[in-house]
């Protein structure tokens, strides 16, 4: 059975979070670039507001909710709409949208009477909401649904590669994961078969590789298809940072490029590695590694995820939840439990 994970968000949008379906894995690890401050959303009082990486607040507690900033644009919710805002807390994108999600490539994809199209930074329609669904840009070119078959469009929504596909991932290193005929494949940006579809399981590309499994192998391929890594582990994720994830008899460690295992696999869970930091769980509590696996932030956490510049997301022992720094000092935290991200 492949697994498919589509894009959705998180409270902090500090990592890129994904959405399980049975059939298909999509891998995305784009990191906002584009963002000089990073801003961090909180909560107080059940209105969202922004703080810095110093935890002083920038943007007052004011939406009734709030995600990251991606390409300086914040995305809020305003009286059961969807809008942006700027980095001085001005609303540039007037809440208008039932549905809407961060920007990538110049265009955020938003939802308007049951369909989906996009807009650019101004706000403006520029790609009419007539989609079943999307996913977002990704160099140069967006997936979208058209009676339940996947093809791609360009920014000026002319359709490049015309839906044929049961899923379709974005494009990354030139590639695009897709399932045809259930099973999964990579397309170029001509919509031609770049790696022929074999795969039992597979990944989209990162760094340059693809988790693939086939004949029941857990692999990981190039980007012509060449087969340059057998892993023989139980499990393996995509690689970020030059690590990936692997799992061995139970435990989650990390792998290098040359399949070398660099850091053990003693964990209980692992998550990616992001500004040289890893979320580690070792007996019920979470804490962060760095490329050698060292401790360097103790394991007193019940959940903590990936560094987003300077900050982490983590959940305290007493169930509230709050921002770390590097240091694993805390420089925010809720005064109420009921905050989830």
């Amino acid at each position: 059975m492949l697994n498919n994970y589509r894009s959705f968000y998180i409270l902090s949008s500090l990592i890129i979070s994904l959405l399980l379906n049975n059939l298909f894995v999509i891998n995305s690890n784009a990191t906002d670039k584009n963002t000089i401050n990073f801003l961090y959303p909180i909560e107080n009082g059940g209105k969202w507001g922004y703080i810095n990486s110093a935890g002083k607040t920038i943007i007052d507690p004011s939406f009734d909710a709030a995600y990251k900033f991606s390409e300086e644009l914040g995305l809020v919710k305003i009286n059961n709409r969807w809008g942006y805002i700027n980095t001085n807390g001005e609303v540039v994108v007037k809440p208008q949208f039932d549905e809407a999600h961060q920007f990538a490539d110049g265009y955020a994809h938003v939802k308007i009477k049951d369909k989906y199209g996009f807009i650019n930074k101004s706000g403006k329609v520029v790609i009419e909401p007539v989609y079943e669904e999307v996913l977002q840009f990704s160099e140069g070119l967006a997936s979208v649904k058209v009676e339940d078959q996947w093809g791609y469009i360009d920014t000026s929504g002319n359709i490049l590669i015309p839906p044929r596909f049961e899923l379709a991932h974005i494009f990354s290193n030139g590639r695009a994961l897709v399932l045809y005929e259930s099973k999964s494949g990579y397309i170029n940006k001509d919509g031609d078969f770049a790696i022929n579809p074999v795969f039992d399981v597979a990944q989209g590309f990162s760094e340059g590789f693809a988790k693939v499994v086939f004949e029941g192998q857990i692999a990981y391929i190039d980007t012509f298809g060449n087969m340059i890594l057998i892993t023989h582990s139980e499990d393996a994720r995509h690689f970020s940072e030059k690590f990936a994830a692997i799992t061995y008899r139970g435990k989650q460690g990390f792998i290098n490029k040359k399949g070398k295992v660099v850091i053990k696999p003693q964990f209980d869970r692992v998550g990616d590695f992001n500004e040289g930091f890893a979320a580690v769980k070792y007996n019920g509590k979470w804490g962060y590694v760095n490329k050698e696996g060292k401790i360097l932030i103790s394991l007193n956490y019940k959940t903590a995820l990936p560094f987003s510049g300077e900050l982490a997301l983590v959940e305290f022992m007493d169930d509230n939840w709050g921002y770390i720094n590097k240091e694993g000092l805390e420089v925010w935290k809720s005064n109420d439990s009921q905050y989830t991200p």
